[in-house]
């Protein structure tokens, strides 16, 4: 079967293998982050509507899920901010149901947080991935670039009430972006921030794959430990992860490759992470796709990464 909706499951530095979940089809978000992976918001947005409607997501669900690893961690994420699609409510309601002994996770900019009865949907969840990017408005409109309703102040004051009274783990972040949010003062105002959030878990993050500007670089390795440290956070650690090899048909590979492309750019030791396929399998069927002007190779830090073509 051929998944519209799903894509991986993928190898994620902090989660370890992903199955993601897309409830958006295209990039539709309350942000349009500078750094973000996904691209350009297409639709910026704070409307709430069913882009995909939550039947056909449990459709490709019930037949991934009987032959996947518990230790796969389901994740709603992909191409913008899912708590945008109403039928995310259903999904974790069936994911919970039918199948409990999965973690699921979400993956959120935190906007919607102020919403209170979007809050009581996501105490569902097993873990609630958050950012915190900014301490000022300044700062946030610079990275975040946020839907021009959405308030400053009603974003924090939502992600700390939510943190206060959620009963799973919260695994904040923040992405630290070179010459905009990685100055003393910045920081410690998120820090003071942070310090009323109540997180199992606080990460900083920083830019590991081609972002939506191209003056976004990533901070060398030092320079993070010093901010995490300063935040009382920690760093996201590389997780290696096994690879069971399995045959795959030129067909399968070419739809493998672009449902994961088309949502994020990747290495070839990410989707042979995903997919499983010998990576000269994998080479050879992205040099057709480049051929064919689907797809395009960049470098970035010194790492070739493959996206779709836009």
């Amino acid at each position: 079967m051929v998944y519209k909706y799903l894509f991986g499951p993928v190898p994620s530095r902090r989660l370890g293998m992903s199955l993601g979940i897309d409830f958006l089809k295209k990039s539709i978000c309350s942000l349009d982050c500078i750094y973000c992976e996904v691209g350009k918001t297409e639709n910026l947005t704070l409307d709430y509507f069913e882009y995909v409607s939550s039947e056909e997501l449990i459709k490709e669900l019930a037949n991934f899920l009987p032959d996947c690893s518990l230790e796969i961690k389901l994740t709603f994420g992909g191409s913008g901010e899912p708590t945008l699609n109403p039928a995310f409510v259903k999904v974790i309601d069936y994911l919970n149901e039918v199948w409990p002994d999965f973690t699921t996770v979400i993956l959120t900019n935190g906007t919607t947080m102020s919403d209170p009865v979007l809050c009581r949907e996501l105490q569902k969840f097993d873990i609630v991935i958050p950012s915190l990017d900014a301490g000022t408005k300044k700062i946030f409109e610079l990275i975040n670039r946020p839907h021009k309703d959405i308030i400053f102040e009603d974003y924090i004051y939502g992600l700390i009430e939510f943190s206060q009274h959620y009963k799973g783990e919260l695994w904040l972040e923040t992405f630290v972006v070179p010459g905009i949010n990685d100055g003393r003062e910045e920081l410690e105002v998120i820090r003071k921030i942070a310090s009323k959030i109540k997180y199992t878990i606080y990460q900083v993050n920083t830019l590991h794959r081609p972002g939506t500007e191209k003056q976004v670089k990533t901070v060398n390795k030092a320079k993070l430990k010093k901010i995490a440290e300063f935040l009382g956070a920690e760093l996201i650690e590389h997780q290696y992860l096994k690879v069971k090899i399995q045959n795959c048909h030129e067909k399968d590979i070419k739809e493998k490759i672009m449902n994961y492309i088309q949502r994020r750019p990747a290495t070839i030791d990410d989707l042979f992470c995903s997919i499983g396929c010998e990576k000269i399998a994998i080479s050879n069927e992205l040099e057709r796709l480049m051929n064919n002007g689907d797809i395009v190779k960049i470098i970035e830090d010194g790492h070739e990464y493959y996206k779709v073509d836009v």
